[in-house]
């Protein structure tokens, strides 16, 4: 089992990390939270790691916090909820808001995330509730907050990655930039679609 890694980012996308460490390149996938605490590329990052044993395949998450590890933990421990529902899930709320809407019971905004509806929803309050009620206190960490057709078109790429469709990620993305006066980058935008999500 891999607990942890620690190297140099070689490669970062909204969605996964390429870290290198001592030489050997280790494909990460990652939230947007996870995303957004970690630093650039070349630099050097440490991450809680889960590796998932699959039929098509061997896959590697990575996690810049404990909170973060252990929702997703209970994540996929739920009936129907796999790894990258489960990543798409911590991708759209910081961990102790998620915490807190599956504590209070709060259908509503959770079936709003994409690949959650109705009945997964309450599954996940259900089977949940109690083990993550000691998470919805505030993190101690503090998750932070080149634009142009590049960022938008990475924007897109992530959002269908995390189970838009191409048509309904374009859409939010154009919005966002015709209503924004500031230059945004990539996980700016992916952060504005997915909080239109949750309204």
């Amino acid at each position: 089992m891999i607990a942890f890694l620690r190297g140099v980012i070689a490669v970062k996308s909204p969605t996964e990390i390429l870290l290198d460490v001592n030489g050997i390149g280790y494909r990460i996938f990652i939230s947007l939270q996870t995303h957004d605490h970690i630093p650039g590329t070349g630099e050097v990052c440490q991450l809680e790691t889960e590796f998932i044993v699959r039929e098509d395949g061997h896959y590697l998450y990575g996690f810049a916090g404990k909170a973060e590890h252990s929702l997703f933990k209970h994540l996929v421990s739920v009936s129907g909820v796999g790894p990258k529902i489960a990543i798409s899930i911590l991708s759209s709320l910081k961990p102790e808001d998620l915490a807190h809407h599956i504590a209070s019971a709060n259908v509503r905004i959770l079936k709003t995330i994409p690949g959650v509806g109705q009945k997964m929803a309450e599954r996940l309050i259900v089977e949940l509730k109690d083990k993550v009620s000691k998470l919805t206190a505030p993190a101690d960490a503090s998750w932070l907050t080149g634009s142009g057709n590049q960022a938008q078109d990475d924007a897109i790429a992530a959002l269908t990655a995390l189970g838009f469709s191409r048509q309904v990620a374009e859409k939010s993305i154009a919005s966002i930039v015709k209503t924004t006066q500031e230059p945004l980058k990539t996980e700016d935008m992916i952060r504005l679609a997915l909080r239109q999500t949750v309204k």
